[in-house]
């Protein structure tokens, strides 16, 4: 009998010492930025991982630091502040995102440009899309719309701080730059074919396949024939172009989501479809996470599949510096943390 209540005790003593232990973890999570964004009501200002208020409830909208400086809006106009609140770029009539390599994006009207931490405009806003700028370069798309209000194809290209597009004379065009390498297109008609050069303009991998991303921890998701498959930078298959998924991403972390019947999942590079084909979306995987949507309601899950965050939101966006972007409810949501902490207040 005493042995049985031993064993009790020491059943409800580890249990209640593992919920400490993740309790102090939270607490000393370094993970979390020195300030985050907090939504009270329709008014932002800036809390600490205890959601005390550093910096007070003024502003319109706010997203995360990054690189020093944080976007912040207010009547109708965005401007960057420092981590003392001080307003380091001014108020002007555009809406701005985080900065990142030194130059921060930012929308007039429906397309997008870039502005230095001066606050000058070094690219001007004329992109459908873009993608935060790595080693130097940026991907983008031409809006679609022409100046009559027509409609004209996309188009993918690349380019430098500068603005200037990266255009190799002997290939259609530059669609994607990551790791030291370009994805080149080339043909007409409807007709193309997908390759990669070196920064010199080297063709390094042959021009052959029928649609490419860019590189990413040292793989490339090639497709030839209707399969998919993913390459090293010698060209090498190192999983073979065999894989019927009408859709595929490339490597983040050491997982790439892909599709079937409009259905999503993960593989990992022994080609092991790890996590199962179940969500209706899914995007890479950022700091351990990945946003993933399922009837209609988007969470998050980690390596193993496990929901960490449940799928409640309305929308989700990627983590960043140890916080996410979410709506729930129709609301405009806020920031949450790998916890699940919800940093705001209605």
């Amino acid at each position: 009998m005493k042995e049985r209540v031993r064993l009790i005790f020491q059943f409800i003593f580890s249990f209640l010492f593992s919920d400490i232990k993740n309790l102090i973890a939270q607490i000393n999570d370094t993970s979390l930025p020195v300030l985050i964004p907090y939504r009270k009501g329709d008014k932002w200002g800036f809390c600490d991982k205890n959601k005390k208020i550093v910096l007070p409830y003024k502003y319109d909208d706010a997203k995360i630091f990054n690189e020093g400086l944080a976007p912040v809006r207010k009547d109708r106009k965005s401007g960057f502040i420092n981590k003392e609140g001080k307003e380091i770029i001014p108020f002007r009539n555009y809406y701005a995102d985080i900065f990142n390599e030194g130059l921060a994006a930012i929308r007039k009207v429906r397309n997008w440009g870039f502005i230095n931490k001066k606050g000058k405009e070094v690219i001007p806003c004329q992109f459908y899309v873009f993608d935060f700028f790595n080693e130097g370069y940026a991907n983008v798309k031409l809006s679609g719309r022409t100046s009559k209000g027509g409609y004209k194809p996309i188009e993918k290209l690349t380019i430098d701080k500068e603005g200037n597009k990266i255009d190799f004379e002997k290939y259609t065009s530059t669609c994607e730059y990551n790791e030291g390498i370009f994805v080149v297109e080339l043909g007409m008609d409807f007709d193309y074919k997908f390759g990669f050069i070196n920064k010199e303009g080297l063709e390094i991998i042959p021009i052959k396949y029928d649609d490419a991303h860019g590189f990413s921890e040292g793989l490339a998701a090639v497709k030839l024939n209707k399969k998919w498959g993913y390459i090293n930078k010698d060209g090498k298959e190192i999983i073979p172009i065999i894989l019927n998924y009408s859709g595929v991403k490339s490597f983040h972390e050491g997982l790439a989501a892909v599709e079937i019947n409009n259905k999503w999942g993960y593989i990992d590079k022994k080609r092991n479809e790890v996590i199962s084909l179940k969500y209706d979306y899914t995007e890479k995987f950022s700091e351990g996470l990945a946003v993933v949507k399922l009837n209609e309601k988007w969470g998050f899950i980690n390596k193993e599949g496990k929901e960490i965050i449940p799928l409640k939101y309305d929308y989700a966006i990627d983590f960043r510096n140890g916080l996410a972007r979410v709506g729930i409810k129709g609301q405009y949501g806020g920031y949450i943390d790998k916890n699940g902490t919800e940093y705001w207040e209605e």
